[in-house]
């Protein structure tokens, strides 16, 4: 539904808008839900949660070793100030 127009200050169409947008939101939650569950179906060896949980470990994984070295090197670098 577009913005705001003629008439559409009143609660009643305020609240009609807000509905439409919250069923636009489920409705496209829902055909993500469909299509998740379509890939998981079609790939069964690999569901898209395994796929999300890689990544995540990927990535804290990576981030771990950035935080690590940066750690170990101000450390060095400290060392051989003094």
């Amino acid at each position: 539904m577009p913005g705001r127009g003629a008439g559409e200050s009143n609660w009643f169409y305020r609240g009609l808008r807000n509905l439409e947008q919250n069923v636009d939101k489920t409705s496209r939650e829902l055909d993500i839900r469909t299509e998740l569950r379509n890939w998981d179906e079609h790939y069964p060896w690999i569901h898209h949660e395994l796929i999300i949980r890689y990544v995540a470990g990927g990535l804290a994984s990576t981030m771990a070793m950035f935080l690590y070295n940066s750690l170990l090197r101000s450390g060095k670098s400290r060392s051989r100030r003094r």
